[in-house]
């Protein structure tokens, strides 16, 4: 049953096998159509530049953690096209327990789901004060969204925090194809400069000197629906 739970790229590079020719696949699981779009939109972008990019990474933050990764145009499967697992890096060592089976991986902490895990971790302090103990025990990103924009510090702290431990995995993945940008797409990049500023912010502090300040931090403007739409046709032509 583990192969069903892993998330993200397992069943985003699943996805790609099914579709290249003389390949089989012998599952698709529940998430396909989310996750599917990740490496699909990957695909398409480094089909249809974008401000000459040939080198980048695209991040989904959705329930988990999507990504595909273009390197001199191309977008890397590896041997069994299963490459570019950032959702599943180790950002945090023994850290929470993810649903691949192993613990601390990036998107239990920099996901939809995460961000809601830590918040409801935190809302367990003593003595904390926050507009979203309101929703305790029924918390969703967005709430968290909202309880940030009326300048909640639980909820402005939360986010920075994502924001940190995102920023510095991603710092540690640079130092493999060196990308010009890093794109992202899904829900919970929605959340503008609540989280993409950090972002920026922690990616810059821990990036390796000859990194430094070359990266641009880039949102997808394209709508969830043309995206799956794209991406497939991508991956299929």
């Amino acid at each position: 049953m583990r192969s069903f739970l892993y998330a993200a790229n397992a069943v985003v590079k699943s996805f790609i096998l099914f579709l290249r020719p003389g390949l089989w696949l012998g599952f698709l699981a529940k998430p396909l159509t989310f996750f599917g779009q990740t490496l699909a939109m990957s695909k398409w972008i480094s089909q249809h530049p974008v401000k000459g990019l040939n080198d980048f990474f695209m991040v989904t933050l959705g329930t988990g953690v999507g990504s595909g990764i273009v390197a001199n145009g191309k977008l890397i499967y590896g041997h069994d096209g299963f490459a570019g697992e950032l959702g599943h890096m180790i950002a945090v060592r023994d850290g929470r327990v993810c649903g691949c089976g192993r613990k601390g991986c990036l998107e239990t902490y920099a996901s939809a789901t995460g961000i809601v895990r830590t918040a409801n971790e935190w809302l367990e302090r003593e003595g904390v004060d926050s507009l979203l103990l309101a929703k305790k025990g029924n918390l969703t990103s967005r709430d968290i969204y909202y309880a940030a924009n009326d300048g909640d510090a639980l909820a402005l702290d939360i986010f920075e925090f994502t924001a940190k431990i995102l920023g510095q995995t991603l710092a540690d993945a640079v130092t493999i194809t060196s990308p010009q940008a890093i794109v992202f797409f899904g829900g919970l990049s929605f959340s503008g400069a609540f989280l993409m500023d950090p972002i920026r912010k922690y990616l810059e502090q821990n990036l390796l000197k000859i990194y430094k300040n070359k990266i641009t931090i880039l949102h997808s403007e394209l709508p969830d629906s043309d995206a799956a739409i794209l991406g497939a046709s991508a991956l299929a032509w």
